[in-house]
C-alpha cells in the first residue's frame, strides 16, 4: 500500500463510526476505539519514519510518542468530564434522576 493512502484508513473508519451511530449504535464504541488505536498506530509509525536515521533516534521517538499519548489521555479524561456534566444537566429534565 502506498504511504499516501495511509491517512485515509483512520478517516474512513471514523466516518463508518459516525454512520454506525444511526444504523447500528451498539457497534459505535468498538469502532471508535478501533479508530483511535489505529490513528495512534499510524501516527507512531509517522514519528518513527520521521526520526529514523537521525541523532538520538530513540530519545526523539520516545519524546514525541509520549507527548502524543499524554495529549490523548488528557483529551479522553476531559471528554469524560464533559459527558458527565452534560448527563447531570440532561437527566433531571428527562425524568431519569
Amino acid at each position: 500500500m502506498r504511504k499516501s493512502y495511509l491517512p485515509l484508513i483512520p478517516i474512513l473508519l471514523l466516518l463508518v463510526t459516525l454512520l454506525s451511530l444511526w444504523f447500528f449504535s451498539a457497534a459505535a464504541p468498538a469502532l471508535g476505539t478501533a479508530s483511535l488505536l489505529l490513528s495512534l498506530a499510524f501516527s507512531t509509525y509517522a514519528i518513527y519514519d520521521k526520526h529514523r536515521g537521525t541523532e538520538n533516534t530513540r530519545a526523539k521517538i520516545l519524546k514525541e510518542t509520549g507527548v502524543m499519548v499524554l495529549t490523548l489521555v488528557i483529551i479522553i479524561l476531559l471528554g469524560g468530564i464533559v459527558a458527565m456534566l452534560a448527563n447531570s444537566y440532561v437527566s433531571p429534565s428527562c425524568g431519569l434522576d
